[in-house]
Parts: structure tokens; C-alpha cells; sequence
């Protein structure tokens, strides 16, 4: 039997400059995951890894956009590597390189295979978010952190998140406006505390359509129409589905409805439906 969580919220009405570059992780998979980040110059992006924090043995060259943006002054360098040919459910130690900057070693897990468990103790955890678009209180990056103490508190100091939970799904509204400057200083550098460690997976919201670029920055900076369930695929960034162990995210957008999104859904219902390694769908 499936089981269906419908998760409703109200959606209403990276890095800062000079702050050492932070990974910002998402597309996770089982054999692969992005790696982004944002600088001020250089157009050098890569990173190292491996599976051992001492021999960071591969390395993986990326590409840079330069982004900018009316009344942006700052430079705004966006860096993308994809890291690929990974094993399932493992965990792998990282750091990026930009010009002289080289970053700490991170870690990140891989996605289990369709179906099975994530952890050892034969879990797959998610955090949840969402609504978190304002600049100025310290509302999202407080969550951030909360969430943090509470991994380390559950399963130990020296417990990194990603052995204990897969990924953050955020259910839209990740910026107030979609401007360069909501983009680094409100959803990036609010996630700085997970976002080396867990991947992101976002969902429009109402606020990513307003300000000076609206939805061209939410597609400049997210990869989202590389997703697919089953080689169903939506073919844009508006609308996907992601299966992660036993567990299928369908991400729809309040924004972009129509016979098209409908007739998607329609499909990715109809796979799951007969689909034995789907015991949740999460919309």
C-alpha cells in the first residue's frame, strides 16, 4: 500500500562578499551529486574527492557563469561541478578550489538505490522547510542551525548529517524577490551550516516569480530539469519528481498550473502506482 503525505504551505504575499566560498550541494542521486558555490572572482571551479578525508584522489573540473543583476554591484562568479560515476549510498569526502582558496574537506552521502534504506539502522530521514524568504530576521538561518544541534544531539557531537539524513526538500518561497542579492544572502548564506553536507531539492513558490530576474535566477541557479522518475521527465524546472530509497518527492508548482503539469502528474502517478520500491509519495 502507498502511503501519501500532502504537505500544504502557505505561500504568501552565495555567500556574502568578502565570506570564504561554502558548498552548496543538490541533485543528489546514487551515482552522482552537484556541487556549487559561489565567489566574487576567478573562474576556476573544481573539486577534489574521495572516500577517505586523507586521499582526495579525484578531481573534477566544472564551468562558471557570471551572473548580474540591476543595482548587483559586486561580482557574482557562480560555480557548478558535477561529481559522477559515484557508488550508491556512499559517502564521499570533498573540497572545492577556486584560486588560491581551497575550502575545508566536507562530506556527502550518495542516495540509496530505489527502495532501500539509507542508513544503518535501515532509515532514510529528511529535513523539511520552507517560507523561509526573509532577508533580515534570522528566522531560516536559525532553523539552519537548530537542526544541525539537533543531529549532532541525537546521534552524537562528532556525528556528521549526512550519515543521518539524505537531504533537505524545501517547499518554495526560498528568496522574497529573485534577485542576486536574495539568492546569496538569503538562501545560500543561510544554509551555510547544512549545506556542505546535505543536498538541497526546491520547490517554487510564489516570491521566486517577483523582483528584478524572478524565475531566469531560480533556473540560472538550480538544475532541476536533469530530474526524473522512472525517464519521466517534466522538461523545465517548474515541476519534478525525484525518488530518494523508498520515498518519491513530487515537487509541484502553485505557479505554473495547467493541463501540462497535470498531465505529468497523471503519469508519475500511474508509474508509481505499480512501482513495489514506492512506499511514500511526498507532494
Amino acid at each position: 500500500m502507498k502511503n501519501y503525505l500532502l504537505l500544504f504551505f502557505c505561500l504568501v504575499a552565495v555567500l556574502s562578499y568578502g565570506q570564504e566560498p561554502v558548498p552548496y550541494l543538490q541533485n543528489p542521486t546514487p551515482n552522482s551529486m552537484i556541487v556549487n558555490w559561489k565567489t566574487s572572482s576567478n573562474n576556476e571551479t573544481t573539486v577534489y574527492y574521495g572516500t577517505s578525508p586523507a586521499n582526495l584522489n579525484v578531481t573534477v573540473t566544472g564551468t562558471t557563469n557570471i551572473f548580474s543583476d540591476t543595482g548587483y554591484t559586486n561580482n557574482y562568479y557562480y560555480h557548478t561541478a558535477k561529481v559522477n560515476s559515484l557508488q550508491p549510498n556512499t559517502k564521499y569526502y570533498y573540497k572545492i578550489k577556486t584560486g588560491t582558496f581551497e575550502s575545508p574537506v566536507y562530506n556527502f552521502r550518495t542516495l540509496p538505490l530505489p527502495g532501500q534504506a539509507a542508513t544503518a539502522d535501515g532509515k532514510i530521514r529528511f529535513l523539511i522547510m520552507g517560507d523561509n524568504q526573509l532577508k533580515n530576521e534570522p528566522r531560516y538561518d536559525s532553523l539552519n542551525y537548530h537542526a544541525y544541534r539537533k543531529i549532532k544531539q541525537r546521534f552524537g557531537t562528532t556525528a556528521d548529517p549526512s550519515d543521518h539524513v539524505a537531504l533537505t526538500f524545501m517547499v518554495g518561497d526560498q528568496v522574497d524577490v529573485g534577485t542576486l542579492d536574495h539568492y546569496e544572502n538569503v538562501h545560500f548564506k543561510k544554509n551555510r551550516k547544512l549545506s556542505p553536507y546535505l543536498p538541497i531539492q526546491t520547490t517554487v513558490g510564489n516570491h521566486e516569480t517577483y523582483g528584478t530576474l524572478g524565475m531566469s535566477s531560480y533556473y540560472a541557479h538550480f538544475y532541476i530539469d536533469e530530474l526524473s522518475y522512472k525517464n519521466i521527465t517534466s522538461g523545465n524546472e517548474n515541476y519534478y519528481a525525484q525518488q530518494a530509497g523508498n520515498v518519491l518527492f513530487v515537487s509541484l508548482s502553485s505557479e505554473h498550473t495547467g493541463a501540462a503539469q497535470q498531465m505529468w502528474l497523471q503519469q508519475i502517478l500511474d508509474a508509481a502506482s505499480t512501482d513495489n520500491t514506492v512506499q511514500w509519495i511526498i507532494s
